[in-house]
């Protein structure tokens, strides 16, 4: 039950990493979380509109892996966009919707590859199905903020990592791939020229805090402006899994780049600076 005075906010995706994540950093708000399908529009709206008040809502109910979009893209499409319009629908049929803070959860996959830091004004051309379904789920965001004046925040979260990761998403992926070879094994693996810009889900989850206690609205990119190869990482892995008999050979196929710009971000006053030998000593251990 909340307290008086107490936040109260929404969140679909709340068992996920991300969503977990945000619930336990920001513990003195009140969750609401939503037990229902996201392309549901009648449970979206009973539960969106039973709170006598609601000060935000936290959208990351997804199909995120890209293999899983690619398998089942209709699937993927009433998640990711009709799962959307579900929510913001539901959320504009309050009286109070015009006081509520909203959150939607996307993705540098919305941007074309470029080896050059990535603004909010960047070219978008999504490098993946699941890039293009959340490209149109933010196109309905901004359409309910500036027709129905909703107040929509977009986070593009860059690349991130957690322990609590599932084992198909890169970091997680490599340490079972390189602690799992045989002796002496060559790895080919596809991408790893390519450049990401990482954090933590701890920093994601202070960044849409930040977001919130700023009212921001409009679209950030989340991340922290360094960029790191790939390789590097994976390098950096097999120093840690002490698995130098291990050869990792970078396959040139699937190569991209997504290298945040976060000056946008950083002029709200907001700097995240990331350290992947600390997230290596929490996920090997």
């Amino acid at each position: 039950m909340s307290q008086p005075g107490q936040l109260q906010i929404a969140i679909t995706g709340g068992r996920g990493v991300l969503g977990r994540s945000l619930q336990q950093d920001w513990s003195d708000a009140n969750w609401l979380k939503f037990p229902g399908d996201i392309r549901n529009a009648e449970d979206v709206k009973k539960w969106i509109c039973e709170p006598a008040k609601l000060d935000a809502v936290v959208h990351y109910a997804a199909r995120v892996p890209v293999a899983q979009v690619e398998a089942d893209p209709v699937a993927a499409f009433k998640i990711n966009v009709e799962g959307t319009l579900n929510l913001l629908e539901a959320i504009r049929s309050r009286a109070d919707a015009s006081s509520i803070w909203i959150f939607l959860g996307s993705t540098s996959h919305v941007y074309a590859s470029s080896d050059k830091p990535i603004s909010e004004n960047s070219p978008i051309s999504p490098v993946t199905l699941y890039g293009l379904t959340k490209l149109q789920a933010e196109e309905w965001g901004r359409v309910y903020q500036n027709k129905f004046k909703l107040n929509v925040c977009i986070g593009r979260i860059f690349s991130y990592s957690s322990p609590l990761q599932p084992k198909e998403y890169f970091i997680p992926s490599l340490i079972q791939k390189i602690s799992n070879a045989p002796k002496n094994a060559k790895l080919e693996i596809p991408g790893l020229l390519g450049t990401r810009d990482f954090l933590t889900t701890d920093q994601i989850s202070a960044a849409v805090r930040f977001l919130y206690e700023k009212r921001a609205t409009g679209i950030y990119n989340i991340a922290s402006g360094h960029s790191q190869q790939l390789l590097e990482i994976a390098t950096a892995v097999r120093r840690r899994l002490k698995r130098y008999d291990v050869q990792i050979e970078a396959l040139p196929t699937g190569t991209n780049h997504l290298n945040a710009n976060v000056e946008k971000l950083r002029g709200l006053g907001l700097n995240l600076a990331f350290n992947l030998d600390r997230l290596l000593d929490q996920m090997i251990t």
